[in-house]
């Protein structure tokens, strides 16, 4: 017994090591990564977490307000991020936030004398303050994939998720992706469990939403979870009871992390729910007049760009060819690293995309098949990854790969499936090995 432990504990350092590894190369390419004028709004933004521990009502949405740039990037944007770039500001020597927003309507050069551009300390210190998520995002794909198809689907789970060009991207940049995407990866993770918790499906539903709004759509995923526990004896008065739980705890940690509800909340939603419109037709105006063929008006039309945004066009450095030239070293530096563009094009992209499908059908099928002990976890991976995909397709009506995101761990799960699947059809008289948890 105590080989076995040794063995066990031997292990899941072996894989520890691993992760570190890759995640050390990860760390490596930090500081060299392009620049994004996003990241010194959210760094700009991070100091209300300063606020929120000194002056909260300083946050509070108000109605004569309505000119503060703060005020609308806070009714715009999902919170978490700027409260991990201001945490590690304080961790890195209090470093102060800068005193003035990135203005795209003037060049680099007006920007940078402005104080709105980054110092290379405080850059690198904000986008390390969300690229630690990446190693635990990685253990929490490969713990995932291990318990729905071996150690096999683990690793290539694990390693599908750490190669992949746009995760390399966009998590080590000082915005939202590296959150989103350790929020989404945790969400998959505990939804996966059964019988399913709901305060823990809570608390990781609400994160994914603090981390970027468009993961909205997991909320009715943990509740279907809930709905379905996979536990036939469980009554549905116990069901309901579990959804309500959820639901309040859900709507309490939203409520906490977004102080700027705290004073009106009913009319600050609505305020938020107008200000993200807002943006949406301005952006629509703003692309559509200068690239017509930008917009995505039918669903075909959106369809083809979510699939090339996930699959075959290159990592996008910025949405808006503002200052390309002021990036351009940077970017061809980026890119001499062909791990960078790894499986991107048409022939890789195509390969990629078609496994996807091949891994969900093979998974859609396990789902259907009545008496599989794995039937419930399949159905539910599934119907998370449906629900993110329409989600997307009906609400984003611009081709910026930023908003695919989401979609990431899930694609990777579906492709380690459809490679692995064969290898456990052919080996069913055996056991699987699990996860701990299982």
């Amino acid at each position: 017994m105590q080989i076995k432990h040794r063995v066990f504990y031997g292990y899941y350092l072996f894989v520890g090591l691993a992760i570190l590894a890759i995640s050390l190369a990860y760390f490596s390419a930090l500081s060299s990564t392009p620049f994004h004028p996003d990241e010194s709004t959210q760094i700009y933004m991070s100091r209300d977490l300063d606020l929120f521990f000194s002056q909260p009502s300083r946050l509070f949405w108000r109605e004569d307000n309505t000119q503060d740039s703060a005020q609308r990037y806070r009714l715009l944007d999902a919170p978490l991020t700027r409260y991990l770039i201001g945490i590690g500001r304080k961790i890195n020597g209090a470093q102060p936030a800068p005193t003035a927003d990135w203005d795209w309507s003037k060049s680099w050069t007006e920007n940078k004398l402005a104080n709105a551009l980054p110092s290379e300390r405080l850059l690198l210190t904000a986008r390390a303050a969300t690229a630690f998520l990446f190693p635990l995002t990685c253990w929490l794909l490969y713990a995932t994939g291990r318990t729905l198809g071996g150690e096999q689907m683990g690793w290539l789970t694990f390693l599908l998720f750490a190669s992949n060009a746009l995760v390399l991207l966009h998590t080590r940049r000082a915005m939202a992706e590296s959150t989103l995407l350790f929020t989404v990866s945790l969400t998959i993770f505990l939804i996966l469990r059964s019988p399913a918790n709901p305060y823990l499906l809570a608390l990781a539903t609400a994160l994914a939403l603090n981390a970027k709004q468009s993961t909205l759509i997991l909320f009715f995923w943990g509740a279907l979870a809930l709905a379905f526990p996979g536990e036939k004896l469980i009554r549905w008065r116990l069901r309901l009871v579990n959804l309500l739980k959820y639901s309040v705890l859900f709507v309490a940690v939203v409520f906490l992390l977004n102080p700027f509800l705290w004073s009106k909340p009913f009319k600050a939603i609505s305020a938020a729910w107008m200000a993200r419109q807002e943006l949406v037709e301005k952006q629509v105006e703003t692309f559509g007049s200068a690239a017509p063929g930008q917009i995505l008006h039918s669903p075909a039309q959106r369809l083809v760009a979510l699939v090339a945004n996930l699959y075959i066009l290159p990592p996008q450095i910025a949405e808006a060819e503002n200052y390309s030239s002021d990036t351009q070293v940077a970017t061809q530096a980026y890119f001499s690293n062909p791990l960078h563009t790894l499986l991107r094009g048409f022939v890789g992209g195509a390969l990629m995309a078609v496994l996807t499908v091949v891994g969900y059908l093979l998974l859609l099928r396990q789902a259907l098949m009545k008496n599989r002990p794995d039937r419930r976890r399949a159905a539910l991976l599934c119907a998370g990854g449906a629900l993110q995909f329409i989600s997307l397709l009906v609400a984003v009506p611009l081709p910026f790969q930023r908003y695919v995101v989401p979609l990431i761990p899930f694609t990777c799960l579906y492709i380690a499936f459809g490679l692995i699947q064969p290898l456990l059809t052919k080996n069913a008289g055996g056991a699987a090995r699990r996860a701990p948890f299982q």
